[in-house]
């Protein structure tokens, strides 16, 4: 064959087999092309289920329930606690609790504290946060004041007393006996001050007529009408008063049926009682709240003697029944000792105990 020949044959014979190569190329690019494609396609359309993480909500509750802490102390969720800590459990106990039940059930996982919070991990991602609340500030429970009422007997014949008793407190109760010469117009200014206001009503002494009661006094020998009659007009003598006290009274006081009459006219103008208690035998307050009134007795004298050292050694007396039983009702008088003695007593007086109207600390 001649050379030329040759050549062609041999050129022929290669071209083929690049070609055949290069296709043999695509048809593996596209090969795998497709392989990869259709791998794709089923992850996209069939993706694979992760592992699902196990729910902490019941390790948590398991914790707080070992821990002394029921479900009304906790608001729990699938990635949260939000825990309120009572005084008997403290925050170190639950999260011992929470350490040890993760240690059992949950060891790869990990508890952080972070001052108040604390951080269940794992592999260093928060899976679990828990918040925790201190128990409340107990309050310190407020001692209960005691409270006295103190009322001064005998007003009515001296404006300048009434005055100076009035600049003393503003607590004090006024007891004003009805016919005096200044009696209407002490009771009008003591009104206006803000005061409470009692009439003091004369009723008759043992030692009559050697004790006199003064005008307008009840007495044992007066019949029912009589009674209501002055009684009715001493009520009448004095404005804005809020209840009764007696003046004497130490015989009338023991008369039962004398004293249900007193007692029926209060009752019927909405008015209190006091019971001075002039004598042991009194039936003022027995008849009184039998009667549906409101009522108190008085418990100290500060000024049976007119003295300021028997003052002091009253109102010593009276400080002691007050801090015993919590409450408690002195009667004085406008003596020039006891005004000396009153104004230095409650200016002295500590936040323990409070000077009240006596409607304060009626029974």
């Amino acid at each position: 064959m001649p050379p030329r020949t040759r050549k062609k044959s041999s050129k022929r014979r290669t071209s083929a087999k690049k070609t055949a190569r290069s296709l043999s190329r695509w048809r593996t690019a596209a090969l795998l092309f497709a392989l990869s494609s259709g791998v794709l396609l089923y992850l996209l359309l069939f993706p694979p289920k992760l592992p699902e993480r196990r729910s902490l909500k019941p390790l948590i509750e398991a914790s707080l329930f070992r821990a002394g802490l029921g479900r009304e102390y906790a608001v729990i969720t699938e990635n949260r606690a939000e825990i309120r800590l009572p005084s008997r459990v403290s925050k170190e106990r639950v999260l011992r609790e929470i350490a040890r039940g993760i240690r059992e059930h949950y060891p790869e996982a990990l508890l952080v504290r972070r001052g108040k919070k604390a951080e269940i991990q794992e592999r260093g991602e928060v899976i679990y946060s828990l918040i925790f609340h201190p128990p409340p500030l107990k309050k310190k429970k407020a001692k209960p004041r005691c409270r006295v009422a103190i009322v001064v007997d005998d007003l009515g014949g001296d404006w300048g007393v009434a005055r100076e008793v009035m600049g003393i407190s503003r607590s004090l109760t006024l007891a004003i006996l009805p016919y005096e010469r200044y009696s209407r117009k002490i009771a009008e200014e003591a009104h206006r001050r803000g005061f409470e206001i009692l009439l003091h009503l004369p009723m008759e002494p043992k030692g009559y007529p050697l004790k006199d009661p003064g005008k307008g006094a009840l007495f044992v020998s007066m019949d029912e009408d009589e009674l209501r009659r002055r009684i009715a007009e001493a009520l009448e003598a004095l404005p804005h008063i809020k209840g009764v006290n007696n003046h004497m009274g130490s015989r009338f006081m023991e008369h039962e049926r004398k004293v249900f009459v007193v007692m029926d006219e209060l009752r019927s103008r909405g008015l209190f009682f006091l019971d001075s208690l002039t004598t042991p035998k009194s039936r003022g307050y027995v008849v009184a709240k039998k009667m549906g009134l409101k009522a108190a007795q008085r418990d100290v004298f500060l000024d049976n003697l007119q003295s300021e050292e028997e003052f002091r050694k009253q109102w010593a007396s009276f400080m002691r029944r007050v801090h015993r039983y919590g409450k408690a009702i002195a009667i004085c008088h406008p003596y020039p000792s006891t005004l000396r003695g009153l104004k230095e007593a409650v200016q002295g007086m500590g936040g323990e105990v409070e000077v009240v109207p006596l409607s304060k600390v009626l029974d």
